[in-house]
Parts: structure tokens; sequence; C-alpha cells
């Protein structure tokens, strides 16, 4: 089993668990090929959007398991769900063993990561996604849940707590800031700049605007392409012209003011 991580654009999904620890899964299938749900899931605006996609082998962590996916037409079920995205082409068959077998090595790994109620039991804590959706849908088709929770029930019951169990490797963080810059630039070439809330400070900063841009009424400090706001006041002016924040990491903004201030050209053509 091959785990990589696309994390898909923050507009897709929501930054924690506003109802809590996630405690539940919820299945569902693709109805279509792998690479064609992953750009589904993980671009663009809007739902839907999934903690795993899997294809046989190949396994995408997406949504991290403790942010909220878009994929159960259910906002009570998305909060408390880590959701999986079983790949069933071609047609609508049911998703293979492999694609089984990956899903319930992730299942087992994060019940035991997440403290699930344990047996896992259909019902209880593993549904499918026409058990919890708000409007009518045959998903997930002919998913064989009862082999797949029996399987990840198995997985558990051979591995005692405190050992590792299934596979399921801890995202890369300095992957994820990779693509967290990735996906600033992307917004400068798109619209000329980027509007960003690094997590866990008071840090508002706009990028790619010419420093000399007047905003009467900010205080601002600006270094090669980055403007850097403070204060409550400025912060809830900059939400009035350019909306919500994008949220970056520490990480990510180091790494991107990084390349904003070096002295190379090659840096997007994001500069002041």
């Amino acid at each position: 089993m091959n785990i990589r991580t696309i994390v898909p654009d923050g507009r897709k999904y929501t930054r924690g668990r506003p109802n809590g620890t996630p405690n539940l899964f919820v299945i569902h299938h693709q109805a279509g090929y792998q690479e064609n749900s992953i750009r589904a899931l993980t671009t663009g605006q809007g739902a839907p959007s999934a903690n795993y996609i899997i294809s046989g082998a190949d396994v995408v962590a997406s949504v991290p398991e403790g942010d909220t996916p878009w994929t159960n037409n259910n906002w009570a079920s998305n909060t408390k769900s880590i959701t999986f995205e079983l790949a069933n082409a071609p047609g609508m068959q049911p998703p293979s063993q492999a694609t089984l077998e990956s899903a319930a090595q992730i299942m087992a790994s994060a019940a035991r990561r997440w403290e699930y109620s344990l047996p896992l039991r259909r019902g209880v804590n593993v549904y499918g996604h026409n058990e919890v959706a708000d409007k009518p849908t045959a998903c997930p088709g002919g998913t064989n849940l009862s082999w797949l929770i029996a399987r990840a029930n198995q997985i558990l019951e051979s591995s005692p707590p405190g050992s590792s169990v299934g596979a399921a490797a801890p995202p890369d963080q300095e992957a994820l800031a990779q693509q967290e810059v990735a996906r600033v630039f992307a917004e400068i070439r798109r619209s000329g700049m980027a509007y960003i809330h690094v997590k866990g400070t008071k840090t508002h900063i706009l990028v790619g605007v010419d420093a000399r841009y007047p905003i009467k009424g900010l205080k601002s400090e600006s270094k090669r392409g980055i403007t850097t706001w403070s204060g409550q006041g400025e912060i809830a002016l900059c939400r009035d012209i350019w909306g919500e924040p994008r949220l970056i990491s520490a990480r990510g903004y180091e790494i991107l003011a990084d390349i904003l201030t070096r002295d190379e050209p090659g840096n997007g053509g994001v500069r002041a």
C-alpha cells in the first residue's frame, strides 16, 4: 500500500472538528477512476472532498483527519466522520478486494488513533453514504461493507492497544507546507495577490501586492512583495476588502517568505 498526501484547496473543507474528535467512518464509492476523482475531490471550490481516496494499493490522504471533509451531504455527519472514497470503475462495479483491503488497514489505524468504540459496527460507527445523506443516493453501491468492517476488526484484534496498526503514515508536514505555498502562488497568478493568515498567530498578510498600494487607515510593513498587517482594526478592514484569508502553516509561510525575499529572479513575479 502506497500512501501519498494531496491536501485539497482550503475552500473544499472545514479546518478543525467543530463537534469534537471523529468517531464515525462513512464509506463512499467514487463512481469513476482514481485520478479523475482526485481532481474532483481536491481542486476548485466547494464540496465534495474526503479524508481518503483509495484505488487498490494507491491511497491518497487528502483532508487531514483532524479537519472536517465535505463528503456526506450532511453537516453533522461530516463533522464526526473520517470519510473514504473507494474507486469502483469501470462502470458501477463494486470496489475491488485490494481497494477494500487498503481501506480496512486505514480504518483500523484511524480507529485506534482516535479511540473509536470497538469493535467497529455498522449502524453504530460505520455507515454507507446512503445511510447518512440528506438526499437519496445509491452510494456506496455494491461495496461489501460487511467484509470491510470484519476485516478492519480482524486487523484491530491482531494488534493490541499501543501497537502500530495498519500502514497509515502521518502526513509529511514539509510536503503539506510545500502544497500550501503552491496554492498561494496559483492564487497570485490567478488574481494578482493572495490574502493569508498564518495559523496560530495574529499575522495577516497580502502577497503579491505592490508595497505602494495605498490603503487608508491601515498600518502596514512591506518588504519585497509581502505586506503584513497587525492589530484587530486593521485585520477587520482587510477582511472587509478581501474576504476571509487563506490559512497557511508557519512552515508554509517560512517557505513563502524565503522565496519572496530572495534576490534571485524566478520567484513567480510576485514581488512589489
